[in-house]
């Protein structure tokens, strides 16, 4: 993406918002081979040349939407979650949150998963993806809990690398689901890792304390 300096004027950053709604639309319509360059402009109501102004190529205009999902959900878990306490409750209601986003959109989680076939023609595009998303993943775990990241078993990065392991199995589940019950299941094991890590928590503060006793 071109920018001017170090943020992008309002006239363009206007334009840009609309081309990733526009892609963000077709790619979750489409998938990644079936929506066009052409097809998104016109979905963006832009020239194409504007958009290739912005974007070299669908991949990169992927990727950057790609982003833009994750930024969206860490930020639906910022609005319904506030200052993390670290309880069990905010846990549950930050996994909640991201499962009621993504079942309100099937195409947007249909599309995360593409991710790996259309990042395979870039390996440096797919390390600098991950890397990103994992610092907002632990934006997200900072947010969520708070002071109590401290009392975390492994660092918060670590963890961040396997909430998005889960993260990208449940998407597989969620993507597969044909009934109410099937709904249920995957809602069900995004509440059991958010106890797990909730346990975790709990494990390695009483043996802190523990410690703290003994010395």
């Amino acid at each position: 993406m071109r920018m001017d300096g170090l943020t992008e004027s309002r006239p363009e950053a206007s334009a840009t918002a609309r081309i990733l709604a526009g892609a963000a639309a077709c790619f979750g319509r489409d998938g990644y081979r079936g929506a066009s360059m052409s097809a998104i402009a016109r979905e963006a109501g832009v020239a194409k040349s504007l958009l290739h102004y912005h974007f070299e190529s669908k991949q990169q205009l992927f990727i950057d939407v790609q982003l833009l999902l994750f930024r969206r959900l860490l930020q639906r878990v910022r609005d319904v979650v506030g200052e993390g306490s670290g309880s069990l409750h905010h846990l549950r209601t930050a996994f909640d949150a991201v499962l009621d986003d993504l079942e309100r959109d099937e195409g947007r989680a249909r599309m995360l998963l593409e991710f790996r076939e259309v990042g395979e023609a870039s390996r440096e595009g797919v390390r600098d993806f991950y890397a990103e998303v994992e610092s907002l993943i632990v934006e997200g775990i900072h947010n969520t809990l708070g002071d109590a990241v401290e009392a975390l078993v492994m660092s918060p990065e670590r963890v961040a690398r396997q909430l998005l392991f889960f993260f990208q199995g449940g998407l597989v589940e969620l993507t597969s689901t044909q009934t109410a019950e099937d709904r249920a299941r995957v809602r069900q094991a995004f509440r059991d890792h958010a106890q797990l890590l909730a346990r975790s928590l709990r494990m390695n503060a009483d043996t802190a304390n523990g410690a703290g006793r003994t010395s």
